[in-house]
């Protein structure tokens, strides 16, 4: 006998920062859209100086092989005492496993970015104020994940490196380097667990 288990999930969250002051987040995931394996999930997030949006698609077996790609379409805003941000754009990626817990994604992000200055004493030392660029970006990243719980750990590792170069086109040209890092142990027989991220 099989019996169905539940794919989806939705999340809702109300929190508090002395930046943004109350915000609210609400999250929709399906892992089997529609009976296709496929997995889409949308998230929402408002607060009194951001909102950020963003709705995406996952496909566990692409190109019919052992790889999960997915792609994701996002919109931004940022409300500064100076200057108010809008970032519009997508992001794809497809990931795969390798070998001894090691991880492999590629992608690539294409975005427009406006910034719109609200001061007239605040100044841009790379004068972006009032404009709108584009920015057309290539990463990779290459982990290593020995943690038995993605989302809620409470033992193993983590090791990333991802590189990522903007200028394949576009306005805005950056190379940036982003290392993560954690580690988890539980101690005194699993009732506590101690857990460094960096």
């Amino acid at each position: 006998d099989v019996e169905e288990q539940p794919t989806g999930d939705f999340s809702v969250g109300v929190g508090y920062s002395s930046i943004e002051n109350g915000n609210v987040t609400l999250g929709v995931n399906e892992k089997n859209f529609l009976g296709s394996g496929r997995a889409v999930k949308f998230s929402a997030s408002a607060s009194d100086k951001r909102t950020d949006y963003r709705i995406g698609l996952t496909e566990p077996y692409f190109l019919d092989r052992n790889l999960r790609g997915s792609i994701e379409a996002f919109n931004e805003s940022v409300q500064a005492d100076t200057v108010d941000l809008d970032t519009t754009g997508f992001a794809s990626s497809v990931y795969f496993n390798a070998a001894d817990d090691y991880y492999h994604r590629v992608g690539y992000n294409l975005a427009k970015n406006t910034t719109t200055q609200k001061s007239t004493d605040a100044q841009s030392k790379t004068g972006e104020e009032n404009k709108t660029l584009s920015s057309s970006s290539a990463r990779y990243t290459l982990g290593r994940s020995t943690l038995d719980n993605r989302f809620d750990p409470t033992e193993g590792s983590l090791f990333e490196l991802t590189e990522e170069y903007s200028g394949l086109g576009g306005d805005v040209n950056f190379l940036k380097t982003q290392l993560r890092a954690a580690y988890y142990k539980p101690l005194a027989l699993r009732k506590f667990v101690l857990g460094i991220r960096g």
